[in-house]
């Protein structure tokens, strides 16, 4: 196909047997910038940044889409649709090796350099100007995006570096006469930089030109003095030195005969690249000075390799040598090697005799410092243990890159650039596997995954797991079953001398012994993150010192930081500390444990209550008082914030604590769950809790918990089933109040199935037990729903009177915001609109002194039914924000499909459609049913509107779908009487009279006023 993309000059993509296509300027911006970083992940933020800056319009995401759109059709057409891919860390560009001028340029050079290194001076001449001969103008050369001046900046440095290299290999090849003209406009160009101006001297130097040499050397000394108050280089002021005295060595060559010690290069290596990128970068950016570049990370992730192929791919650029010393950080039956014994070894590779070597430290590092100085030497010191061992290695002067691996973050290291290196991006580490494991790999793609998967993508994982398989050792998705156990997953990854866990033990045991005692506790935890507070309550100790421990588990990259202050394990490390927490001591590891649940338990209470969410726990308080030090929270943001990080732990947790922690841990997340919408997971926290509870009464709440959960998610049947056995439990137990609530859950599911009488019958019998505020109000709900608005009114005023005796603002409120829905009903809006206003001030004179969203939404309601637009609209969108504010989706949804309602009856038919969207998709992420069904109902009435009635029946029938499956018969009739109105405007005379007679006996079949409108609807339709 010879598909190529080009950046060393005008932006292109091609292809030899296809024609190019043409993108706008902006498009080949994005495209460039994804090049540059070809094969990682890009956001779309960061592109906004890449092309215009501080400053980006209002439309940027969308033209970025849009950019991004227009390069997938270029690239479909050129026959690559694949190199262009969307994943978390967001869009990546992945040409194949060859299509990229800038990789091929890269890769020359760095062959270049390894010939060079190895004596083949004219192989790597060649290879350069190969590599020189891609560029066809400055980098980016039609582009001006926000990006384009630092990295076309960048590039030509690079460019540049490469020039002087072949001067400089061709001054070692004996030909200084075909370089003079080339320096001369070089240093012409570039006045004030000093290595052309090295070359150039040279070169005239050896073609005997001896006093143009000079003169060239004094112009460029007064130029210095006079632009930048500087002398030049040691290095130019010994060569002007040495051509007075004639003693000008025959070719720069001489300088390699000094120590090329690094290991060998990986052959597979793979990945990294924006990682080498930044070192590459680090490098060029301060080759004035010593560049110190730490790379640290976790046991296994790839520093020496990384730091090898940096090493090698900068080898030219470092002519005096390249050094490399394992400094035995963390080395297997060693001690770390000493600062003194590593000079010496330092020393004794420069070629310093062992008699001229002093014994002690400091004189050795003068020694050492005084050695390198005026060289340009790669110094590559691996597997350190801190930053002490590594102080007195650094260079004093300019010219030298030294570049540091360690499993500690050297924090305390002056001037160096720290890399923290992180597990391989999925195809990166899909590369690995199938470099090492061969054919095997190619034939189970799908096994593959999970195995990297399954090793987190920590390269010495995948490395060992691709052993495994490697020459038909085995079926890889053996080895995936294999590790799926994760008992067996460490066992299963050691081989040889490989092995993670052998790995992880070296870094464990160069811990201090509070950190060790603390991360084996934290093996402990049901997740795989964690706060100061929880690992304070594990160990026994103040939040404070335990942060500091946390830390250093964080620098020894045993621990990875998170949003927040939270703290969290790489899987693989997860499972190494559960092992070392099954070692400790039975009681340490149930006294720790105990300690943990009885601080989750406490803050999850304090959470809840200062979220303002309503939780049947205070049936069942909550015993103890909290412990000293205990989280507590400002306000509801951060109460939510912490439930929302903790609520997978928290729920695991629940399911293996004890029964008394894991029930009254499920009813203090009950109202939390609900109200964020969190029901799949509620359910899963109430079948295990009610699986290891053995009280009657509460497994008898814990089915009713589960089939409120079923009732949000609309799925009827399953939730009928678990509330009636919940009140048969309470029956059984003589639990009267439990009855009553049962019996209220199953009144409630049958309004939301519109079987209203079931429902009434349901909630009088609920109300022969307990004939509170709340069952009073459920029941008022049922006579509504039937039509029957004086029974209903009486019950939501018995209802305020009970609230108001008890004192209970929100059972008062909540009846007064129902009771205002019956006057909109009988057509009284005055009164409704008073109603409102009531119960927004009781709210008001609440601890909160905050209105309640749905009371808000439901004062909208009365404006938009009084045709008062403005007002309705203003009033959703305070009850929209007050529901983002408190975590309510579903409750934000609602008020979002509501503001849609006020655009349509203004016209706006296009904002309807885009807040009825919005809304459908918070039903869908939070899996509420009946909001889903709701959104699309009025989402079919607006495209319905716009004059475009195919869709609107679309929408219809997805709603009715919804509400055939769950029962709800009032969508069903509003979804067939919008059918009915989509397919008349169709010109589908019988099957719009066929749905809006459907709706018209479900409207009768509820006592639906809504019937009276439809049957005259219905005769205006026979009637043409």
């Amino acid at each position: 196909m010879g598909v190529r993309f080009t950046v060393l000059g005008p932006v292109r993509l091609s292809a030899a047997d296809r024609p190019s296509p043409a993108l706008a300027p902006r498009h080949r911006a994005v495209l460039a910038y994804l090049l540059l970083h070809a094969g990682t992940g890009v956001r779309a933020d960061r592109l906004v940044d890449a092309v215009w800056g501080a400053a980006p319009p209002d439309t940027a995401r969308a033209q970025i889409q849009t950019a991004v759109s227009a390069i997938r059709r270029a690239l479909r057409a050129i026959g690559a649709p694949a190199i262009l891919t969307t994943g978390p860390a967001g869009y990546a560009i992945l040409p194949e090796p060859g299509q990229l001028d800038l990789e091929l340029f890269t890769g020359g050079v760095a062959a270049a350099a390894a010939l060079a290194a190895t004596g083949e001076r004219e192989k790597a001449a060649r290879e350069l100007r190969t590599a020189l001969s891609l560029w066809r103008g400055e980098a980016f050369a039609d582009l001006t995006a926000h990006f384009v001046t630092d990295a076309r900046a960048l590039l030509a440095d690079r460019r540049l570096t490469a020039v002087e290299r072949l001067a400089e290999l061709d001054l070692t090849l004996g030909r200084p006469d075909d370089l003079i003209d080339e320096l001369t406009e070089l240093c012409a160009r570039h006045p004030l930089r000093e290595r052309p101006l090295e070359l150039l001297m040279t070169a005239l130097y050896r073609t005997g030109r001896h006093a143009e040499a000079l003169t060239r050397y004094d112009a460029a000394r007064r130029r210095f003095a006079d632009e930048l108050g500087l002398d030049l280089t040691p290095e130019l002021t010994e060569l002007h030195a040495r051509i007075l005295r004639h003693d000008v060595e025959p070719a720069p060559a001489t300088r390699l005969h000094l120590p090329r010690s690094l290991p060998y290069a990986v052959g597979d290596f793979t990945g990294r690249r924006a990682e080498t990128q930044r070192v590459l970068d680090l490098a060029a950016d301060r080759a004035g000075t010593v560049v110190i570049s730490a790379i640290d990370g976790m046991p296994g992730v790839g520093k020496t390799a990384l730091a090898v192929h940096v090493a090698h791919t900068l080898a030219g650029q470092y002519p005096d040598g390249q050094l490399f010393c394992d400094l035995h950080g963390f080395t297997p039956g060693r001690a770390p090697l000493g600062s003194n014994e590593a000079l010496h070894r330092l020393l004794r590779a420069l070629g310093v005799h062992e008699e001229t070597i002093p014994a002690e430290q400091e004189e050795r590092s003068a020694l050492w410092r005084s050695s390198v100085a005026g060289r340009r030497l790669l110094i590559l010191l691996d597997n350190a243990a801190d930053a002490a061992q590594v102080r007195p290695l650094i260079p004093g002067v300019p010219g030298s890159l030294v570049l540091i691996t360690s499993r500690r973050r050297l924090t305390t290291l002056d001037g160096a650039t720290s890399l923290a290196l992180d597990v391989l991006m999925p195809a990166a580490a899909r590369t690995l596997f199938t470099a090492a494991a061969g054919p095997a790999a190619r034939a189970e793609p799908e096994a593959v995954e999970e195995v990297l998967r399954l090793c987190g993508y920590l390269p010495l994982a995948v490395r060992i797991a691709a052993g495994r398989v490697g020459h038909g050792a085995r079926p890889v998705a053996r080895l995936a079953t294999a590790l799926a156990a994760e008992h067996d997953r460490l066992a299963e990854l050691a081989v040889d001398d490989r092995d993670v866990a052998a790995a992880f033990a070296l870094s464990h045991d160069a811990l201090r012994p509070a950190e060790r005692r603390l991360f084996s506790l934290l093996g402990l935890l049901p997740g795989t993150d964690v706060d100061p507070h929880a690992a304070a309550a594990l160990i026994g100790l103040t939040p404070e010192a335990t942060e500091r421990l946390l830390r250093g588990l964080r620098d020894a990259h045993l621990l990875t930081a998170g949003p927040g202050d939270r703290y969290g394990f790489h899987d693989l490390l997860r499972l190494y500390a559960a092992d070392r927490a099954a070692a400790l001591p039975e009681p340490d590891r149930r006294a720790a444990l105990d300690r943990l649940t009885d601080h989750c338990l406490q803050v999850t209470v304090a959470a809840v209550a200062a979220a303002g969410l309503d939780t049947p726990a205070s049936r069942h308080p909550v015993p103890g008082a909290a412990r000293p030090g205990t989280l507590t929270f400002a306000g509801p943001a951060e109460a939510l914030a912490w439930l929302d990080a903790e609520r997978a732990n928290l729920i695991t947790l629940a399911g293996r604590a004890g029964p008394e922690f894991g029930y009254l841990l499920a009813t203090a997340l009950s109202g939390y769950l609900d109200v964020r919408a969190h029901h799949r997971e509620s359910l899963v926290l109430y079948d295990q809790v009610r699986r290891i509870v053995a009280d009657p009464v509460r497994r008898a709440d814990l089915l009713r918990f589960q089939a409120s959960a079923h009732n949000r998610l609309a799925e009827y049947d399953q939730a009928l089933d678990l509330a009636h056995r919940a009140l048969e439990a309470h029956r059984d137990a003589g639990d009267a109040a439990g009855q009553a609530g049962a019996l209220n859950q199953i009144g409630m599911i049958h309004t939301q199935r519109g079987e209203l009488r079931q429902a009434v019958d349901s909630l009088r019998a609920a109300m022969e037990l307990d004939a509170g505020g709340p069952t009073l109000i459920n029941l008022a709900i049922g006579y509504a729903r039937l039509g029957d608005y004086e029974a209903a009114a009486r019950h939501y005023t018995a209802a305020r009177a009970a609230g108001r005796q008890v004192c209970d603002r929100y059972v008062e409120s909540r009846a007064l915001v129902n009771l205002g829905t019956i006057h909109q009903h009988q057509a009284r809006p005055a009164e409704a609109t008073l109603a409102f206003r009531q119960a927004i001030d009781l709210e008001r004179s609440g601890a909160n002194r905050q209105p309640d969203g749905n009371t808000l939404a439901n004062l909208g309601e009365a404006y938009r039914r009084t045709a008062e637009y403005d007002l309705a609209a203003e009033t959703f969108h305070r009850a929209i924000d007050l529901h983002r504010d408190s975590g309510n989706r579903v409750a934000e949804g609602f008020a979002l499909k509501c503001l849609g309602q006020v655009y349509h009856h203004v016209g706006r038919e296009q904002c309807a459609i885009d807040h009825q969207q919005r809304a459908l998709a918070i039903a869908r992420e939070a899996g509420a049913r009946i909001l889903e069904g709701a959104a699309l109902t009025s989402l079919g009435e607006a495209t319905l509107a716009l004059g475009r009635p195919a869709s609107a029946v679309g929408h219809y029938e997805a709603a009715l779908r919804i509400a055939n499956d769950s029962g709800d018969l009032y969508t069903q009739g509003r979804s067939h009487e919008g059918l009915g109105l989509a397919r008349r405007a169709l010109g589908e005379r019988d099957a719009a009279a066929a749905h809006l007679g459907a709706a018209l006996r479900l409207y009768t079949r509820l006592g639906q006023p809504l019937a009276d409108a439809l049957r005259a609807r219905l005769d205006a339709l026979a009637a043409h």
